[in-house]
């Protein structure tokens, strides 16, 4: 049976007057009905059972940080009887448990969404819209992209505008109670009542659109509710708030906590603003082009035409531009060739790292790959793994990671790598100082040295113990860099062959090898 989320405002409107919750029975029924459950009186006197604090209630009081009276008294029914969420929200309550053990988040990071009928007080068009830029509340904080696809298309999320029973156990109620419901991932259903006052308006009248879809998207991503500030969209009680308001600093963390930061991964990648040159496997030619948007491969000869720039988008993947020519690298199913810049799918690759070190080259649009051939041809291609289809990418003028300053961010807690005077190094929040601050340097064996730019300390580390010391070549101060499929590196060092771990309490220090988000760094180049 599946467990959704059930969006349940109590609007009092022109249409629609709803019966408040005046006693204690009525209370009692709708705690039930929101998970809150009250314990049974032992007592043999009614008269002392009837005296007793409300187990159900004091939970609710609890849950909102009430004043924990265990009556109904004015403050509880005043918000008790505030529109909200249907959604069991007491984080004890047995629903929940069901419900934790059927939230995870999407494993994608290229999720699709449909829209299968609207509402008939919003065009197509502007409810395509909302929807959109719903999503891109919360994706442009995590690296998520979103796509929409056609009605029938297969898709992740499928929104609908739905009336009474649809078919999924959870019938609407008309207008004014039940707004909405929206599954966990990866199930992606968003469902809204149909008799709803939908409006696409920020005037403070009737249902937005735009906020109801943006609590369901948190939902559908995997958040619960946050019943412990108000300023949450994630909060129980629908409430109206001016679209510069989205989201508040407590969803945007909460959303990153599941998915990691968009912008860690991003404008903090090694690759992104790389210029560089691609240097094909098996004729060790380099990819070229020229003023007439010509592609094809040639001996290196240094010149612009044979230099790229990397620039990463906003959903992982990358163009390329020629130096020489301002050009991106652009294809289609035939041919290939370079174009004005225009962000279409045609100029976006995905870059497939192969064992060797080498990379496949997709393209976002056709999905084939960059191939070549020994006459000097640079085409299109379905992938077959062949040395043809690889390229090694030869950063111009120095390696990429090479003299590079950066911050490392621990992916588990987001506190920095920190060292000081007297060589010892942990993690603590992110304050900019140059003690968090470390300078790379590529060693003649492919590996790295990481200097302390206030110490002037190499990060140094033993079996049990990882610190700073005067920089003296050894192994001990050597690492590797592993880098991993969600952009973050694990870091090994080449004498122990132990990794640079991390926990809560703020503690770096040597590990074996077990996967763990404690023992994943992302790279946090600093600019200046």
């Amino acid at each position: 049976m599946q467990v959704i989320i059930i969006l349940s405002l109590f609007f009092i409107t022109k249409s629609v007057l709803l019966k408040p919750i005046e006693t204690d029975k009525d209370a009692l029924a709708y705690l039930t009905q929101l998970g809150y459950t009250q314990k049974k009186c032992n007592s043999t006197s009614k008269l002392l059972c009837s005296l007793r604090p409300l187990s159900s209630i004091r939970e609710y009081q609890k849950a909102f940080g009430l004043k924990e009276t265990g009556q109904f008294d004015k403050t509880t029914k005043e918000l008790l009887n505030k529109p909200r969420c249907g959604n069991r929200d007491t984080p004890h309550a047995s629903i929940l448990s069901n419900l934790a053990s059927t939230s995870s988040k999407w494993e994608k990071k290229h999720l699709k969404w449909a829209l299968h009928r609207r509402s008939s007080r919003i065009s197509e068009e502007k409810t395509i819209q909302i929807i959109q830029e719903a999503f891109e509340a919360w994706t442009k904080h995590i690296p998520l992209s979103i796509e929409r696809v056609c009605t029938n298309c297969q898709a992740d999320f499928v929104f609908d505008f739905a009336h009474g029973d649809h078919g999924d156990g959870s019938p609407f109620d008309g207008s004014g109670h039940i707004l909405a419901h929206a599954y966990f991932p990866e199930d992606g259903r968003v469902h809204f009542d149909a008799d709803e006052e939908w409006t696409e308006r920020f005037d403070g009248n009737d249902i937005n659109l735009f906020l109801v879809a943006v609590h369901e998207i948190g939902h559908a991503l995997g958040l619960y509710h946050n019943t412990h500030d108000k300023n949450s969209i994630m909060y129980p009680d629908y409430q109206f708030m001016d679209q510069h308001r989205i989201l508040p600093d407590t969803d945007r963390q909460s959303i990153i906590d599941i998915y990691g930061s968009r912008e860690i991964q991003k404008s903090l990648d090694p690759y992104n603003k790389l210029t560089a040159i691609l240097s094909n496997k098996a004729t060790h030619k380099v990819l070229d082009s020229n003023s007439e948007k010509h592609v094809y491969t040639l001996d290196h000869n240094g010149s612009k035409y044979q230099k790229w720039m990397f620039t990463q988008q906003d959903d992982g993947t990358y163009v390329l531009q020629n130096v020489a020519t301002s050009f991106m690298l652009d294809s289609n199913n035939e041919h290939m060739y370079t174009h004005v810049p225009n962000g279409g799918p045609h100029q976006k690759w995905k870059f497939h790292r192969q064992n060797d070190g080498s990379y496949m080259l997709e393209n976002i649009a056709t999905s084939r790959v960059l191939d070549s051939n020994g006459a000097g041809n640079a085409y299109p291609h379905d992938s077959n793994g062949g040395d043809y289809q690889k390229w090694f990418l030869e950063a111009t003028g120095v390696d990429p990671y090479n003299g590079m300053v950066a911050f490392l961010r621990n992916k588990a807690t987001y506190k920095v790598l920190d060292s000081n005077a007297e060589k010892h190094v942990y993690t603590l929040d992110h304050n900019g100082s140059k003690y968090q601050k470390w300078i790379f340097t590529q060693q003649d064996d492919d590996t790295y040295a990481l200097q302390n730019v206030a110490t002037s300390f190499m990060l140094d580390s033993n079996n049990q113990h990882t610190y700073t010391h005067v920089p003296n070549c050894g192994p001990h101060q050597k690492w590797k860099f592993h880098r991993q499929n969600d952009g973050s590196y694990v870091l090994e060092n080449i004498a122990t062959s132990r990794v640079l771990d991390s926990n809560g309490t703020g503690n770096a220090y040597p590990h074996d090898s077990n996967g763990g988000d404690y023992q994943k760094w992302f790279l946090q180049a600093i600019q200046d």
